[in-house]
């Protein structure tokens, strides 16, 4: 019987861990396997991360031996040939760069799909190299954006026609990302971490990175113990650059509040901390596009006080599942964490969960990227 299965290609620059690379796993994962056949390709070095891909999709790494390496576009160019690959999903404009050279050297030109995941670039060189990839972006390459806000950015910033974009919001697994259920687990791990039952925790999930400003959630803590006689911690979990890590350590003894930050460094399941939470926070002045960590928190039925960036407009509604708040502003995130606690009666978990199963589960994600590949219409 013939095999009338898409066979589609994804690719990533490494699944590293991060938001944007889960989603792929998770897309992957989710797919429907009797219309879509899937081929994953890496252009970075093994992850821990890849050992919660699905067994049965081939997976590849084709990897650069220095930096302007092309050599990885000649192994692209062949898998698409011997698999007799119909269309292409890659995500971020650097994979999209290795595609366009295997497609040439094929003499061929597939569909393709561009997931783009970052919204303000990094760093100025960040921007020089968005400006050389846009101009490479071909009339019939469909580019994925994960937020209104993106899109409209992206196309304004980079001359990109805003009708080339298509937005699929980003999604996670409400079956996983639950309600806590069992309360001894939330008094256990608040006492291994020193945590006092009854007191308020501030929670931010993110690697240690110079854009996320871990700082300013430290300050933030510092300003609200001084003007406030709620004495909240803040929980700091992820690992990252070291540096930043101890510079955090630092500023929270230089503010007096060191027994109140606590470093949980990186964890495999975050759901825990989540559950001994009162609130969850993002202190990001840029790169946060739409935060899975953040729909993830939600999905948990934790309100969320966000930094004005990225997508975070089109995910909170204020007074309903939390707060946003301007970048770089420690105090007016602070006043916005008062806010949520001392209101806490009217934020439902329940209601918050609700809306995040509504509009942003995997589930809706997944059949989204499975139709803009199958050539139909999506629904935002």
């Amino acid at each position: 019987m013939k095999d009338t299965r898409k066979k589609v290609l994804f690719m990533t620059s490494g699944f590293f861990p991060g938001g944007a690379e889960t989603l792929l796993i998770n897309i992957l994962n989710s797919l429907n396997t009797e219309r879509i056949d899937p081929i994953a390709v890496s252009l970075g070095e093994l992850q821990k991360l890849e050992e919660h891909l699905r067994k049965d999709i081939p997976l590849h790494h084709f990897l650069r031996r220095f930096r302007f390496d092309l050599g990885p576009s000649v192994k692209i160019a062949q898998l698409l040939r011997n698999e007799s690959i119909g269309s292409v999903l890659v995500f971020g404009f650097f994979c999209y760069f290795f595609v366009l050279l295997a497609m040439r050297k094929n003499k061929e030109t597939l569909p393709t799909f561009v997931s783009l995941h970052s919204t303000q670039p990094r760093s100025f060189k960040h921007h020089l190299q968005n400006i050389a990839y846009s101009r490479l972006v071909k009339d019939n390459t469909t580019l994925i954006a994960v937020c209104r806000t993106q899109a409209e950015y992206l196309s304004a910033r980079y001359r990109l026609p805003l009708s080339q974009f298509k937005i699929i919001y980003n999604g996670v697994d409400t079956n996983y990302w639950t309600i806590p259920q069992d309360p001894s687990e939330r008094s256990g791990l608040r006492e291994k971490l020193g945590i006092p039952s009854d007191s308020p925790v501030v929670v931010q999930a993110a690697m240690f990175r110079s854009e996320k400003r871990h700082d300013d959630s430290v300050r933030a803590l510092a300003w609200l113990h001084g003007n406030s006689s709620l004495k909240p911690y803040l929980l700091f979990v992820g690992g990252g650059d070291e540096r930043l890590i101890h510079r955090a350590h630092q500023l929270a003894v230089k503010e007096r509040i060191r027994d109140y930050v606590k470093f949980a460094g990186y964890q495999i399941d975050v759901r825990p901390y989540y559950w001994i939470s009162d609130l969850f926070t993002l202190s990001s002045e840029s790169i946060e596009t739409f935060s899975i960590a953040a729909l993830e928190a939600l999905s948990t039925g934790l309100p969320c006080v966000l930094t004005d960036v990225g997508g975070a407009r089109e995910m909170i509604v204020a007074g309903q599942n939390g707060y946003i708040v301007p970048k770089r502003d420690p105090e007016a995130m602070a006043k916005a964490w008062l806010l949520v606690l001392e209101r806490a009666g009217n934020f439902s978990r329940e209601m918050i969960r609700e809306q995040v199963k509504g509009r942003f589960s995997i589930t809706q994600c997944v059949r989204n990227y499975e139709k803009i590949l199958l050539g139909q219409p999506t629904i935002v």
